[in-house]
């Protein structure tokens, strides 16, 4: 079965009111490959390393409301999650489309690097080989779906990653012999920087086979192009798999 012919993205309709409808998960074809390119060239080593030990309080604050509201019942009501959810996210949105405008005239005027962070990278994304520029839709979407996908794997994999510690003592004073190696060599409040993650070669390992063990992304649907046969049974086109 070739997947690329016979599925295409499409999540639920609650995910994509709350995210938007430009989200890389919701794209296919040539739309995804595109976008996929253009997130795909800012997430690189040299880039990430100036990006450990920063966070942003104002995202965070709303990204408890926000975040929850995905997977509620979509019933847009004051009260309820999934209203509250709609709600934060366009205060969200608002904040992050400012922002984009404030870079787009920064870029303009030369004042900015591609590689300074991911909206200055996506906004400038397709004008050097003229291929196209990203929409500000698409833009302002994917800021927002980058923000939810970065905080909500980090915080699954985080919780597998200490129960799997609970259960195997073994491992876990393993990695806490590495961790506090890496500590001692630190000032009280010094934040980690790329090479004290470098030092945690046992703690990636373990992280990785609890990722693989149980995957922390979870929820990722498709719609069915057309009719298919897998092992005996039939898929009918239209159908969410």
């Amino acid at each position: 079965m070739n997947e690329g012919n016979a599925l295409g993205n499409h999540q639920p309709r609650l995910f994509t009111r709350i995210l938007g409808d430009r989200i890389i998960l919701e794209l296919v074809g040539e739309e995804h490959r595109r976008l996929r390119g253009a997130i795909g060239g800012f997430m690189r080593p040299e880039v990430l390393k100036r990006s450990v030990g920063r966070m942003d309080e104002e995202v965070r604050l709303h990204l408890d409301k926000f975040w929850r509201g995905l997977w509620s019942i979509p019933v847009n009501l004051p009260f309820t999650q999934f209203g509250k959810s709609l709600r934060a996210s366009r205060q969200i949105r608002s904040i992050v489309t400012s922002i984009v405008h404030e870079k787009r005239t920064a870029l303009a005027g030369g004042g900015l690097n591609s590689s300074d962070d991911i909206i200055t990278s996506l906004l400038n994304f397709g004008l050097e080989d003229g291929s196209g520029a990203l929409t500000e839709e698409e833009v302002v979407d994917n800021v927002m779906f980058l923000m939810v996908a970065g905080y909500d794997t980090t915080s699954i994999l985080i919780t597998f990653l200490i129960r799997q510690l609970a259960r195997d003592p073994d491992v876990y004073d393993k990695v806490l012999r590495e961790q506090e190696e890496i500590v001692k060599n630190k000032a009280p409040g010094e934040r980690l920087t790329w090479e004290d993650l470098n030092k945690m070669k046992y703690t990636w390992r373990v992280a990785m086979e609890v990722s693989r063990i149980v995957p922390p992304t979870i929820g990722i649907m498709r719609r069915v192009l057309k009719d298919i046969e897998y092992k005996g049974y039939r898929i009918p086109k239209g159908w969410q798999v």
